[in-house]
């Protein structure tokens, strides 16, 4: 009884993180002014946004799951990643972090989001100076967040033709 009970509730602590997440992905969004519509996708054990901008091309839109985040120096962050068709990063950017705020703005105020447009994990990310700790978080917690979503099947991306 006491493992049911222990099972239950962390299947509700699950669902209420994925909450947590489609919120934030929704507060994202509405943040922004790139996309002219959005839909929030929500599959079993996956959630994410596809939105369409003005010129009318899809991306697709995901936020960090619990599990993919690593620590980093003091704690984990919220990524956002912008895919497109091909799950490409079209953007990455740090949504959240409790992480130390000293280390956090050093990244902001770097290009280090940069180097993951088109990244597939061919390429070496380099650290920012003095945040090393937080980066090599952020990048695996960005390489974890890949690796899921190459293997789900996007919304539009099953009528495409190979």
């Amino acid at each position: 009884m006491k493992y049911f009970i222990i099972t239950i509730v962390l299947m509700i602590a699950c669902k209420l993180s994925s909450l947590d997440d489609h919120e934030l992905l929704i507060e994202y969004i509405q943040d922004t002014e790139d996309f002219v519509t959005y839909n929030l996708i929500y599959e079993e054990e996956d959630s994410y946004l596809k939105a369409v901008n003005h010129q009318g091309e899809i991306s697709y839109i995901f936020i960090s799951t619990e599990t993919e985040e690593v620590r980093g120096y003091q704690s984990k962050s919220k990524i956002i990643l912008q895919v497109n068709k091909d799950k490409v990063i079209q953007e990455a950017k740090l949504f959240r972090s409790k992480d130390t705020p000293s280390f956090v703005k050093r990244i902001q105020r770097s290009n280090f989001f940069q180097q993951f447009v088109g990244w597939n994990g061919n390429r070496e990310i380099i650290a920012v100076t003095g945040a090393t700790i937080t980066c090599n978080a952020v990048e695996t917690t960005i390489t974890n967040m890949l690796k899921r979503i190459k293997e789900i099947t996007l919304i539009g991306e099953e009528n495409s033709e190979p």
